[in-house]
């Protein structure tokens, strides 16, 4: 949830999520906080900064391997809360956007600990960046295309790239379709 005080140049938000993927689960609480900065008439600079708390669990009893009394296994699921922030600056002149933005910026490194053994478990801090620019088809009817671009890295990982293309109809919703570097081709579509 998240909206603008117009008044003042600033937008506020919170965020609520649950993400399971096989034995892990990250839930999470993020309050966040944006300025927008009118340079001149046709440009402007948007800062964005996101503070939160982070219940990162890793359940142990659902790895299937072949020697159950392997000292670096735990028996139960273990968690650990920490704090995550992130960070971004967006540049907007006329039609054109580009940004950069740093996930899960404090790179924190959680620590399980057990009787006979610990894991470990580290939040890689990303780098992305982003291009988007906006072609009118009507600008009446607010119909528009844009291709969106964004690329990401982080430590010890491949450099990967999104390229994107969306028809946005302002009142109505949009679809677009991804393809992601070597990995996959998407397609989405949303309501409004």
């Amino acid at each position: 949830m998240d909206g603008p005080i117009k008044e003042k140049n600033i937008g506020l938000g919170v965020s609520l999520f649950n993400d399971v993927t096989d034995i892990t689960q990250r839930m999470g609480f993020n309050t966040a906080y944006s300025y927008h900065l009118a340079v001149n008439d046709n440009s402007s600079v948007r800062f964005g900064l996101s503070l939160g708390v982070l219940d990162n669990k890793i359940d142990f009893s659902r790895i299937i391997v072949k020697n159950m009394n392997d000292p670096f296994l735990f028996n139960q699921t273990r968690h650990k809360i920490t704090l995550d922030a992130s960070a971004g600056v967006m540049y907007i002149w006329k039609d054109l956007q580009i940004g950069v933005a740093v996930p899960q910026l404090f790179a924190n490194k959680l620590e399980y600990q057990g009787s006979e053994s610990n894991a470990y478990y580290s939040l890689a801090r990303h780098y992305t960046g982003s291009a988007k620019y906006t072609y009118f088809i009507n600008k009446e009817k607010g119909m528009s295309i844009y291709p969106l671009v964004m690329v990401k890295y982080a430590k010890n990982s491949p450099l990967q790239y999104d390229i994107n293309a969306v028809f946005d109809w302002e009142k109505i919703g949009w679809a677009g379709i991804t393809y992601r570097s070597n990995y996959a081709v998407g397609m989405n579509i949303g309501v409004r």
